[in-house]
């Protein structure tokens, strides 16, 4: 039989398959298209995941617990990385604080980006996945070993924001070292990571917001420039220091406004640089002002009304 194939040609064309074959066929084609739906499947979630953070601020407690609870219980059933059952979760109460829940959905996006990974590209060694969290804020990295057999031991490096001193650490895991680059003048947290075949590890170092301009600090520095501004009235410095004041009050609107927008960890950190250049504005203007205060409050000005001096 000139045209039949041999058996180990046979068993080849069985492996390799066709391109019809369905995720649940036993051929290359079949793997293929297994993750295929698997990339699918996390495309999706992930999609859904931002659209919940979206829409964050608009959804009540109630809509908010059963979106986390539903994604959660998803996310779980395409999920191939191990020791991860914190993440996925999905033992969530309608008590649960949002703050929690936001965490949760930012964790599960740092998981089914590591999923991806996984199912994209032939890895052998270890993937970092990092992200942050709220309270106050927190630097989380998850590190896992895609290898079925071989122990690997991966040194991991963390480099903080230039803001970042070692007094503003709250906590770190117990792996981490905390160190000062002196070239780059940043602090960073570093550990040698060994993971047995699958493992999977998820380091953390909780940092106080210093990001965040304190609504109080706010309200005093528009309190003391209306202090300041107060005794200008009827003066020959009242016109500058009118523009003074409408440009110190307009500075700490815009950052009200930035902080309110900064729904996420990173946007916090983000938002930050331009608020401090608001802030940095205000703290000029306020000492223009106590400048031109200070000849006013000796008696070295004229007074000033409708427009002429007397």
């Amino acid at each position: 039989m000139a045209n039949q194939l041999p058996p180990t040609m046979k068993s080849s064309e069985n492996s390799i398959g066709s391109t019809s074959d369905t995720s649940n066929t036993a051929s290359i084609f079949g793997r293929i298209q297994q993750v295929k739906e698997a990339i699918e499947a996390i495309d999706n979630s992930t999609l859904d995941l931002n659209d919940l953070l979206e829409k964050w601020g608009s959804l009540s407690a109630t809509d908010i617990y059963d979106k986390v609870k539903d994604l959660s219980t998803d996310i779980a059933a395409i999920n191939s990385v191990s020791n991860v059952e914190n993440i996925t979760n999905n033992n969530i109460t309608q008590n649960t604080d949002l703050s929690e829940l936001m965490n949760q959905v930012l964790a599960m996006k740092a998981l089914l980006s590591t999923n991806r990974t996984l199912l994209e590209t032939v890895v052998s060694k270890p993937i970092i996945t990092s992200w942050l969290e709220e309270g106050s804020i927190i630097f989380k990295s998850l590190i896992t070993n895609p290898s079925k057999t071989s122990t690997q031991t991966v040194p991991y490096l963390y480099y903080f924001p230039s803001e970042v001193k070692q007094e503003n650490i709250i906590k770190k895991s117990p792996e981490l070292e905390i160190k000062f680059d002196a070239t780059k003048s940043v602090y960073y947290a570093s550990a040698d990571i060994t993971l047995k075949p699958g493992g999977t590890i998820i380091l953390e170092v909780q940092v106080e917001d210093i990001w965040t301009i304190p609504q109080e600090k706010i309200d005093s520095l528009k309190k003391q420039a209306d202090e300041l501004f107060a005794p200008l009235k009827n003066t020959s410095y009242f016109a500058q220091g009118t523009t003074l004041h409408s440009n110190i009050l307009a500075s700490l609107d815009k950052i009200t406004i930035l902080q309110k927008q900064a729904k996420l960890p990173e946007d916090k950190i983000i938002g930050y640089y331009e608020t401090k250049i608001e802030l940095d504005s205000v703290n000029r203007n306020l000492e223009s002002l106590k400048t031109i205060v200070s000849p006013a409050s000796s008696g070295e000005f004229r007074p000033y009304r409708f427009g002429v001096l007397l």
